[in-house]
């Protein structure tokens, strides 16, 4: 299937955060750093766990054109900087929460960093090396197109990411050449030296961030990994984590604790 079929080129806007969920005035801030293809109507269950213990919910608008690399090292380490952003704890999320990874391994200090489904690894990631056999599109694609792309005898993207999909959005070339690159590089996004609170949270029917993409590079970094095994009542794929009340519900908790009493957390 040749991805380059489908797309027109969005609009050009910079990265930028974007209240995600109801306005909180004065309440402390969340900067959610989404994955590109997933619309924000995907991250508003996150939202609303965010806002449950009290935070207000700001998502990370990333557009079509802008540069992956930049993103990271440019729009995020800014931030990081911004008095106005000071003391804000970042919650990534899937492939894209790669890109804060990447900025705190590069010396970003937000007030913490919880990942959901986050590889810091991407050899043992199946999308990676699904996308890896598909030519390069020259546009953006709609992947709410590509719902019923086959992989052997399964539709690829929900046996990847889990069913039902979450909303799905355009996703650029630059994206995806981004990933690729990532795929191509055996180097994982090392965090054992990162000296602030970290959590990661996976689960164990994963397909885009399975444990052993993420536990060697964590360090002293909390892992959780959602399913049975911890008593909870169902397993998780990756869709679930970003839409079951369970995970949310301790990712929020956590990062509610370090925002409201910095250095409890750890």
């Amino acid at each position: 299937m040749n991805l380059s079929v489908f797309g027109l080129i969005g609009a050009l806007q910079a990265a930028e955060p974007v209240d995600l969920g109801a306005a909180r005035r004065g309440a402390p801030r969340a900067l959610v750093v989404p994955t590109p293809g997933l619309a924000e109507a995907a991250y508003l269950p996150l939202a609303n766990a965010l806002e449950t213990q009290g935070l207000d919910a700001w998502l990370l608008r990333i557009e079509l054109q802008d540069d992956p690399r930049l993103v990271a090292e440019e729009t995020l380490a800014s931030l990081a900087r911004d008095p106005a952003w000071e003391g804000v704890p970042w919650v990534a999320h899937g492939l894209g929460g790669r890109l804060a990874a990447w900025a705190v391994r590069d010396g970003a200090e937000p007030s913490a960093l919880a990942m959901l489904s986050v590889p810091l690894e991407l050899q043992p990631v199946a999308l990676t090396h699904w996308l890896a056999d598909h030519p390069l599109p020259s546009h953006s694609v709609d992947l709410a197109r590509l719902t019923e792309v086959a992989w052997g005898d399964h539709a690829a993207l929900p046996l990847l990411i889990g069913a039902p999909l979450p909303p799905l959005d355009r996703v650029s070339s630059g994206w995806l050449r981004q990933l690729r690159d990532w795929h191509a590089d055996p180097q994982p996004l090392d965090l054992t030296d990162v000296e602030l609170p970290i959590w990661a949270g996976v689960g164990n029917l994963d397909n885009v961030a399975p444990p052993e993409s993420v536990r060697p590079w964590l360090g002293s970094g909390r892992l959780v990994r959602f399913g049975t095994h911890r008593l909870d009542l169902q397993e998780f794929d990756h869709a679930a984590l970003l839409r079951e009340s369970r995970p949310l519900t301790t990712l929020a908790r956590w990062v509610e604790t370090p925002t409201r009493h910095p250095g409890a957390t750890k």
